[in-house]
């Protein structure tokens, strides 16, 4: 298994950039988790199946629900995607690397590399001492 995810890395690392990785790549990733997380319950909800669960009193016809999906994809396109750019060099400031050793699963790898790195963001450091 670890092999196929080096593997997979390093795939990745050589036919893009940092930059779509951890942009373009990312936002593709949560994009993705994101809708297709909830398409399982529109289509439930669809089919009726969840309407004795409801709490709220209105139904939710597929109009509205398109509304709704619409609002949330120019959400993400006009919020999240900008917002992932701008945050594209702080990351490279705070030492973030595509190269192996890849960081580990149980460790964050944004709080360690601040905590290593104090020079960063010191104010950081200085208001929660």
């Amino acid at each position: 298994m670890a092999s196929l995810i080096e593997s997979g890395w390093q795939y990745l690392v050589t036919h893009f950039s940092d930059f779509q990785l951890a942009c373009i790549g990312s936002f593709l990733l949560h994009e993705s988790v994101f809708f297709l997380s909830g398409l399982p319950f529109i289509c439930l909800e669809r089919a009726g199946f969840l309407s004795q669960y409801k709490i709220q009193t209105k139904n939710n016809t597929p109009a509205a629900q398109g509304k709704c999906i619409t609002r949330l994809l120019l959400y993400h396109f006009c919020v999240n995607l900008p917002l992932m750019i701008a945050s594209y060099p702080v990351f490279r400031a705070m030492g973030m690397r595509s190269s192996f050793p890849l960081p580990s699963w149980y460790i964050r790898p944004s709080l360690v590399m601040v905590l290593q790195e104090r020079s960063v963001c010191p104010d950081i450091i200085l208001l929660h001492h």
